[in-house]
């Protein structure tokens, strides 16, 4: 198959994903009824199984929308996940590209679409649960004021050595925009999960803490975050 053929049918999966975005974001409440059904394996991009979960939350008589909504989710959805391989100990999230991590932008849009199908609720809160669990690792072997990092980039142990999961200290070691408490809500939107929610205020509690009360020593008007001594309004 040519590059350009290749090219062609990615662009394809990408609009049809944006599509499938787009169709779950317009439909009513009435059509989008969330059940607790036992999680089917998110790892699987098995059609069958998909239109079988899309045929509770997606109502359409047209048969090309039925059609790139189900390629979406096989392709670009729940054809992303890969099994735990350590040191992520749960279901993890590949982005397009070939890039092999758990990367933090495309997981938050994944998990976006995700939580729109019944019973996804315990995937999930797994995907999140490897972020908390790099938190964990990282505050180990770091000064208390690198603390509470949200990674990323998270790859296996075994990856490709171009991304090696191995240094995880020190690639890429860095937080980016609140994408992981964007992504916890808009799950909270689609299905409800408090106990999610629950969890993910956990990690930090000493960031939390310090955006509601300002410490004693600190100006009127004005906090000290906890982790690196920077005056915020």
């Amino acid at each position: 198959m040519s590059r350009e053929r290749t090219t062609d049918r990615g662009r394809r999966r990408c609009l049809g994903a944006m599509a499938a975005w787009a169709v779950c974001n317009s439909v009513s409440h009435a059509t989008l009824s969330l059940n607790d059904d036992p999680p089917e394996s998110a790892g699987s991009a098995d059609r069958e199984k998909i239109a079988a979960l899309l045929r509770s939350v997606l109502v359409t008589d047209d048969a090309e929308v039925w059609r790139l909504v189900t390629d979406a989710y096989a392709d670009c959805v729940l054809g992303k996940f890969r099994p735990a391989d350590a040191p992520l100990m749960h279901p993890w999230i590949v982005p397009g590209g070939g890039y092999y991590a758990q990367w933090l932008w495309d997981t938050m849009f994944v998990l976006d679409l995700l939580a729109v199908l019944p019973g996804q609720k315990e995937t999930i809160r797994g995907v999140f649960q490897n972020y908390w669990d790099f938190q964990q690792r990282w505050n180990r072997v770091k000064p208390d004021f690198m603390h509470g990092m949200v990674a990323n980039f998270m790859a296996p142990f075994d990856a490709p050595e171009v991304r090696p999961g191995k240094a995880w200290e020190t690639f890429p070691a860095y937080s980016q925009a609140p994408l992981l408490a964007w992504g916890m809500e808009r799950v909270y939107r689609r299905n409800r999960d408090s106990e999610l929610v629950r969890a993910g205020l956990q990690p930090q509690p000493s960031s939390i803490a310090c955006c509601i009360t300002p410490p004693p020593s600190t100006s009127a008007g004005r906090a000290t975050d906890s982790r690196n001594g920077a005056k915020q309004a």
